[in-house]
């Protein structure tokens, strides 16, 4: 115990917690990691998407999704060359699939948040 004992006035005051709301121009997850997410998930549950007589309509639509998650396109063709491209699908018939789902989604570019669940 202590014999010269001090008193201490503190009267503890506690801030109201506010949430702050991040602006949609930050995000979460950076490009590279939305396709290595995606491409996973793509895979284990759409296998059909790298069939043959499937895959120019997959690229079409996983390239639009690309744009409204704000994937920069040109890691959008990187993705889509490097591991979509065969004997039977060019690069080039690649590289006009993407473009033209980046075209068609132009004004939905990053209206899509990329949610990890």
């Amino acid at each position: 115990m202590n014999p010269n004992p001090v008193t201490f006035h503190y009267i503890p005051t506690v801030r109201a917690q506010g949430k702050v709301i991040q602006p949609h121009a930050e995000r979460k997850v950076s490009d590279k990691s939305i396709i290595n997410i995606i491409n996973s998930l793509w895979k284990k549950n759409n296998p059909e998407y790298w069939k043959e007589g499937n895959r120019a309509k997959s690229i079409f639509k996983l390239a639009c999704l690309m744009c409204k998650w704000r994937v920069d396109e040109s890691l959008a063709i990187g993705y889509f060359t490097e591991g979509w491209k065969s004997p039977t699908m060019s690069e080039e018939e690649i590289l006009e699939h993407v473009r033209n789902a980046y075209r068609a989604e132009k004004n939905n570019f990053g209206t899509l948040e990329f949610n990890v669940y």
